[in-house]
């Protein structure tokens, strides 16, 4: 078990809309190389006791802080973008489900049918898609 880093608590906030507290613990096989979080991973939360609780003011600030922090480091982090050829193999995987080899060829098979816009490019398009 090790610490979940930063990141990999904002995938669980955006992808699942599950808060994870700061020193929480995880197995590292949920954790991709660059501390991400593996996409692949199914998070159940239907068999989870749901307990009532009850928070201390200055708990709730720690947490809405938290939250907050989480959010303002998405707002100012770098925009995605499928043309940079620095986003690796783990990248493409989180975001698309696909390694840099299946992402491109399906987007080889697919690009003739994109087109370009001011707003958006077809490798990002498709990525988005």
């Amino acid at each position: 078990m090790i610490i979940m880093p930063k990141s990999c608590r904002l995938d669980l906030l955006i992808l699942h809309r599950i808060y994870a507290p700061q020193n929480i613990r995880c197995c590292e096989q949920h954790i991709l190389k660059h501390g991400r979080l593996n996409p692949m991973d199914i998070v159940e939360m239907n068999d989870r006791k749901k307990l009532k609780t009850t928070l201390q003011l200055q708990e709730l600030l720690v947490i809405l802080e938290d939250l907050l922090t989480l959010i303002q480091e998405a707002i100012k982090s770098l925009r995605l973008d499928f043309r940079d050829p620095m986003l690796s193999n783990d990248d493409h995987l989180a975001w698309t489900g696909w390694n840099i080899a299946q992402f491109d060829m399906m987007f080889d098979m697919l690009s003739p049918f994109l087109r370009p816009s001011c707003n958006r490019e077809p490798r990002n398009a498709f990525a988005i898609f």
